[in-house]
């Protein structure tokens, strides 16, 4: 019975250490598959270090050389694409230990090409770096003031693609040469063909538009400033043009109102003083460039006229300058200078003034013989005045009809 007992209570004392073995065993799988989570998490998080420190810390806890990892199919077939090699610790190990060597490398390189002023190598370096191992403290004790020249031509550059973008290719061409002051190895050749090759096509449409403007032909106009602005919007040379082509259709609108003014108040001399702002606002308007031109011709008329006085003025000749003057008048009596200028004569051709209107108003009250003696009169003064040869011959006429003098 005794013997029963003691054979009974050691297979339970074997049932309880092999239950104990399997749960160690059971204890020992799960705490490297969570080891091994640990291990990947460290590793997709880029903390490489960490990565390095689990690995050896791994392989001195698990002594039974099973460095094999417990994943998926996806993260198994990731590892094994992009390193060929199964996923295991030892590969975990030698991908971090690359990483942290492709980092150094990366920030020695940019420290060397930051020193030789070639800034868009060395920022490219830098973000590589940067990508790969943004905990390792290369990265992390890089000085500031070396990550802020970085990150200002990374802005500038930034910068100009946004600028040429939106076409605005003067910001543009000042950030080309900013970037080419602080990096020497900044290649602004394709920037610049780009901002060029736009700038020259818009100018040729704004000079397009100006000739358009200039012909009065407005389709072409718009279409010309159209193709200029989507080109270039902020053209500075399209915003003077804009403002010159309002203003002047404003001075023109403004020259019409003026011009139809003056004409009313037949104050032609005033449209003459003012013929080149008329003669450009109105050559869009045929009936009114018409009456224009009326207007300077006749002007023009008694200019000549007046010119013709004053060179007899010069001979002394007042009877004649009067004369000459009186006859326009005569045409054109609202004329202010014409008659100032009548006006001023009057005194220095008193004597034939007073005999020739003396004549003409005896010939008003048909006293015929009293008439031709003045206007004989007048005719002695200045012999070659045509007020007076006319009278004569309408009175001689008038005294002997048949009569050829």
């Amino acid at each position: 019975m005794i013997q029963v007992e003691h054979t009974k209570r050691i297979a339970e004392i074997e049932a309880v250490k092999k239950a104990n073995s399997v749960k160690r065993e059971l204890n020992s799988i799960q705490a490297k598959v969570e080891f091994q989570a640990l291990i990947l998490q460290f590793f997709l998080q880029r903390r490489f270090q960490h990565v390095l420190i689990a690995t050896r810390f791994y392989r001195a806890v698990f002594t039974d050389g099973d460095t094999k990892l417990n994943v998926g199919k996806d993260t198994k077939d990731l590892f094994e694409k992009s390193s060929g090699l199964p996923p295991t610790v030892g590969t975990i190990d030698s991908m971090a230990n690359e990483a942290l060597r492709d980092v150094r490398e990366g920030v020695q390189a940019y420290n060397f090409l930051l020193e030789k002023q070639e800034l868009e190598s060395a920022t490219k370096r830098l973000g590589e770096a940067f990508t790969v191992g943004e905990f390792v403290p290369e990265i992390r004790t890089l000085p500031r003031e070396k990550k802020r020249k970085a990150l200002e031509f990374a802005h500038k550059t930034n910068q100009l693609v946004s600028a040429i973008d939106v076409k605005d290719y003067t910001l543009a061409e000042s950030l080309v040469k900013d970037l080419g002051v602080i990096a020497k190895d900044f290649d602004s050749s394709k920037p610049m063909a780009a901002i060029d090759t736009s700038k020259q096509i818009s100018d040729m449409h704004l000079a397009k538009a100006r000739n358009a403007a200039l012909k009065g032909d407005n389709a072409t106009l718009e279409a010309e400033l159209t193709a200029a602005t989507e080109l270039w919007p902020r053209n500075p040379a399209l915003a003077e043009l804009s403002k010159k082509i309002f203003q002047t259709g404003d001075i023109q609108q403004k020259a019409v109102i003026d011009f139809e003014q003056l004409l009313s108040q037949k104050n032609y001399r005033q449209i003459f003083d003012d013929r080149a702002r008329f003669i450009g606002a109105l050559a869009f308007y045929p009936d009114k460039a018409a009456k224009l031109k009326e207007v300077l011709d006749n002007v023009q008329t008694i200019e000549v006229a007046l010119m013709r006085a004053d060179e007899m003025v010069r001979q002394n000749n007042y009877p004649g300058a009067w004369e000459s003057v009186e006859k326009i008048a005569q045409q054109f009596p609202d004329d202010t200078k014409l008659s100032k200028t009548r006006a001023d004569l009057t005194p220095h051709a008193a004597d034939f003034v007073r005999t020739l209107q003396d004549a003409q108003d005896m010939e008003k009250r048909d006293q015929v013989g009293s008439s031709l003696a003045y206007y004989l009169k007048a005719r002695k003064i200045y012999p070659a005045s045509d007020f007076a040869g006319e009278g004569v011959d309408r009175l001689v006429k008038k005294i002997v009809p048949d009569s050829n003098n």
